[in-house]
This record gives structure tokens, C-alpha cells and sequence, in this order.
């Protein structure tokens, strides 16, 4: 399937990115392994203002330190019924502040009839916004649907998978403050299904949807949306009257991904193209994404890719990926990444806060090593 069915469950993410798994206990049943990560970066100014690098402040060049830590346990409760949990935490940039969730989810894996899972996790868009999800630093600066963060809190999740075929349903419950976003959700729904063509050939197509809330009096728009492109050329009262009249109560995207070979495992190649709709928005913005990665026996691997999103004809985002990693042994990589960004406006259609904190129109290097266990 693309990149990984959750037929792995537990670790599906994490083995996504290279990441091991030891068992630490396994008796009657019941078994529990530990997993994660640490890393070490050398990151460009404009890569470290993204990261928000607590050493600089994103002020300038600057050494990232970054650490997960996750646990997966599973235990039968009846013939063919598990209970099944996932937990990883990411440690703050730096050594600064609390641990941050990015999975915990508890549920049951009933094999043949699906898993249910409740917390936090993937929504069901990612089995197509996740197809060119295959750089070890870079994230995707295109794609609208990562516009609220990646994994999102306070889901139900379902997924089936038989016979070359994956189903995933996801129901996002109200949030406020996303992912510590400035944007609130009352509900929202996503739905995927991803069938194998032939010989290691993918196709995936799905729906996310989101109802979006407002705090009283907020013009949290100027940063969602190209709304701003319209409303900067009024006056400053007339703008904040037009963007409180034209926020958006829903959103939605949809898309379809093809892809080729497995993530790890010699040639992968996927393309992904996508729509994201809110409501008084007079165009669609519509993502294209292609990657291609090689892994060789040796060790070695080569990642690229681009990303082009576009509003109404004009790109605001064009941006250049580039990798390449070195595994020294199972568990330690030494990588180098590149997003190289290719004449894109930003700043004719988003609020510039919005391009300052995404770094949009700007080119980010970063060379890191990293430890999975």
C-alpha cells in the first residue's frame, strides 16, 4: 500500500521512518515493545526560524537536537480480539519545556473486521497526503491539508485492510487550538481507500473534511486563507470588517495518489495531487506533489521531489527537495536535505505572518545525523 497499511498497527509510523522496535516483554499473550529516536542537526537560518530553534530564536544558524520516544502494546482478549495501544512522545526542541504527544491512541484489533482506535493519530487523508511523505527532516510546505498540523487529537480512527485492499475512517471530535494552531474545529471526517493495481503499483483516493470555529471578534482568516490578497486593499477597518464576514466555516480537501515500489526498499516513486476548498474562497487551491527515492544495498539512499501549490493560476508555493542519506548500521543514518524554493509569491495572496511562520519563499538546508533504536 502507500508507504505503510497499518497491517504493522502499532509501529506503522515509526516504521516509516526507519525506526526499530525491541521487544521488552512478551508473555501470555501480551507483549510490549519501545521504540524511537534522537537527532542531531545542522540547520540554515531559515530552517531553524521554522523549527523555532530555542538556541536562536530562528535568528540564525543554528545545532537542533531532537528525541521521540514510543511504546506499543498488545494483548488478546478473546479469539481473534486484541487491545491495542500506541503512545509517542516528542521531546521539546533543546531540552526546553514538556514532552509533545504525537501519537496515543487505545483500541481493538479485531484482524479480519478492522482495528478501531481512539485518540490521537493520523486521520484518514494521510494514506494520501503520507504517499510523498519520505524526507527525514523536510515536511511538505504545499500541501493545505498539513495546514493544522500533522496528527490530530481527539479522533475516532478505522481501518481494514484484505486482499491488496485499505480502507481508513477517521471522526475528528471538537478541538480548540489545534495542534496549537491559532484554529479550532467543532467536527470533522476523513475517508480513504488505496487498492494495489499490479506488481507493486498503488492507488489511493480520499476525502477530509473539517467545520471550522472562530473565537468572538477573531480575523484568524488573514492567516488560513488567500482572503488576505483581497482584503489588503481595503482600508484597515474595511479589512477587518470583510475578513470577519468571510470566515470560513468548513474546509475540505480531496485527492488521489499513485505510487510505485515500497518507502526503503529500492525505487519508490509517487505522485499526489490534491483540491482544498473553503467556503468564500472564489478558487480552489490545488496541490501537485511527485517524490522519488532510492535505497540501495549499500546503505546509501537518494531522495527528490517537488511540491507546486496554486491559487487561482498563480503558485504560492514552488519548491525543489532534495536528500541524501548513509546508514552506517541498523540503527545510525547520516542525512543532508535541501528545500530549494523556485520563484514562488507567497506574499501576493498570505497574510505575512503566515509566510513568516512557514518560512514560504525562503530555501532551507539541513545535514544531521541520526539514532533510531
Amino acid at each position: 500500500m502507500i508507504k505503510n497499511t497499518i497491517a504493522a498497527l502499532a509501529l506503522a509510523a515509526t516504521l516509516a521512518q526507519g525506526a526499530l522496535a525491541a521487544t521488552v516483554y512478551d508473555k501470555d499473550g501480551t507483549s510490549l515493545d519501545i521504540f524511537g529516536r534522537v537527532q542531531a542537526m545542522g540547520l540554515s537560518k531559515h530552517a531553524s526560524a521554522w523549527h523555532r530553534s530555542a538556541s536562536t530564536g530562528g535568528q540564525g544558524n543554528s545545532i537542533h537536537t531532537d528525541g521521540r520516544l514510543g511504546i506499543a502494546a498488545r494483548s488478546s482478549i478473546a479469539d481473534q480480539v486484541d487491545a491495542v495501544a500506541m503512545a509517542e512522545w516528542e521531546m521539546d526542541r533543546d531540552g526546553n519545556g514538556s514532552p509533545r504527544a504525537r501519537y496515543m491512541w487505545a483500541g481493538i484489533d479485531g484482524f479480519r473486521y478492522g482495528t478501531l482506535m481512539l485518540g490521537k493519530g493520523d486521520g484518514a487523508y494521510y494514506t494520501i497526503a503520507g504517499a510523498t511523505d519520505v524526507f527525514t527532516f523536510i515536511e511538505s510546505r504545499s500541501n493545505d491539508y498539513f495546514c493544522m498540523g500533522d496528527q490530530l487529537p481527539g479522533q475516532v480512527m478505522y481501518t481494514l485492510s484484505s486482499l491488496g485492499w485499505d480502507l481508513r475512517l477517521s471522526f475528528q471530535t471538537a478541538k480548540n487550538s489545534l495542534n496549537d494552531t491559532p484554529y479550532s474545529v467543532r467536527h470533522g471526517f476523513g475517508a480513504a481507500i488505496s487498492a494495489r493495481l499490479a506488481h507493486d503499483v498503488t492507488f489511493a483516493y480520499g476525502i477530509n473534511y473539517q467545520s471550522l470555529a472562530y473565537p468572538s471578534g477573531s480575523t484568524l482568516v488573514d492567516y488560513l486563507t488567500p482572503l488576505y490578497a483581497r482584503a489588503r486593499r481595503l482600508g484597515t477597518e474595511e479589512a477587518r470588517s470583510f475578513l470577519s464576514g468571510h470566515q470560513p466555516r468548513h474546509r475540505y480537501d480531496l485527492g488521489a495518489a499513485l505510487s510505485y515500489g515500497v518507502l526503503g526498499d529500492g525505487l519508490y516513486v509517487s505522485l499526489l495531487y490534491s483540491a482544498t476548498v473553503y467556503q468564500h474562497l472564489p478558487h480552489k487551491i490545488y496541490t501537485y506533489e511527485a517524490v522519488a527515492s532510492y535505497d540501495f544495498d549499500c546503505g546509501l539512499g537518494l531522495k527528490a521531489g517537488t511540491g507546486i501549490q496554486t491559487y487561482g493560476g498563480s503558485r504560492i508555493v514552488s519548491d525543489l527537495d532534495l536528500g541524501i542519506y548513509y546508514r552506517l548500521g541498523p540503527c545510525l543514518k547520516l542525512f543532508a536535505e535541501a528545500q530549494v524554493d523556485l520563484h514562488s509569491h507567497p506574499e501576493r495572496f498570505l497574510h505575512p505572518s503566515a509566510v513568516k511562520s512557514r518560512q514560504l519563499g525562503e530555501s532551507l538546508y539541513v545535514v544531521g545525523a541520526e539514532y533510531s533504536f
